[in-house]
């Protein structure tokens, strides 16, 4: 891997300063095409730095990369501007990962003359994030009992909201998502058996 990077005659990028950052790093012409990659990019999306070379930055989008996500990104290079957002991308196996892209342009005398692409595998965090929006969509489901709840225990009744004594089992299944089947008990079992044998 070359040392450095001939952008023109008055450019030239030290590699060696990015080349083994754990992130995965990408320069690009001025219309976005990749004219060098690092190996934690090699590795992240399992092509190698001469099969991208020429491709768009955009080219391990996929079926289920969001459309509008793409638009930003190509309008920000047209503009000559930096984006920064969450994409999913697709390696060479065809499995799906998470990066957060951090899209930068790099002037010289004014002019933008390459962009630098900072790649972060962040698919382990999407996956909590997603486990964790599941758990909230279940919770937002269920009800919850707070406080001092009145009983009766001679006749197994609880007093509701409007003061009223009613059976145990209508309160629970009221004011909770727990419904009632039929069981027996290890202690009912002995019990029938006691009987049985008397």
């Amino acid at each position: 891997m070359k040392p450095n990077l001939k952008i023109n005659a008055e450019i030239s990028i030290d590699l060696s300063l990015i080349a083994y950052s754990d992130d995965a790093i990408i320069i690009t012409d001025t219309q976005g095409k990749i004219i060098w990659a690092n190996p934690s990019f090699e590795r992240i999306s399992e092509f190698s730095s001469n099969m991208v070379s020429g491709q768009p930055v955009t080219f391990l989008c996929g079926t289920f990369t969001d459309r509008e996500v793409i638009d930003q990104i190509h309008h920000s290079i047209r503009e000559g501007r930096s984006f920064a957002g969450d994409v999913l991308q697709y390696r060479r196996s065809g499995n799906p990962f998470w990066i957060s892209l951090s899209l930068t342009p790099v002037q010289h005398e004014g002019a933008v003359t390459h962009f630098v692409a900072v790649l972060r595998d962040i698919t382990a965090r999407k996956e909590i994030e997603r486990q964790i929006a599941r758990l909230q969509a279940q919770l937002s489901g269920m009800k919850y009992l707070e406080g001092w709840i009145t009983q009766c225990a001679w006749d197994k009744t609880v007093k509701d909201k409007k003061g009223n004594f009613i059976p145990l089992e209508d309160f629970i299944e009221y004011y909770t998502d727990a419904r009632f089947t039929h069981g027996i008990s290890p202690q009912a079992r002995k019990r029938i058996k006691r009987a049985k044998k008397s």
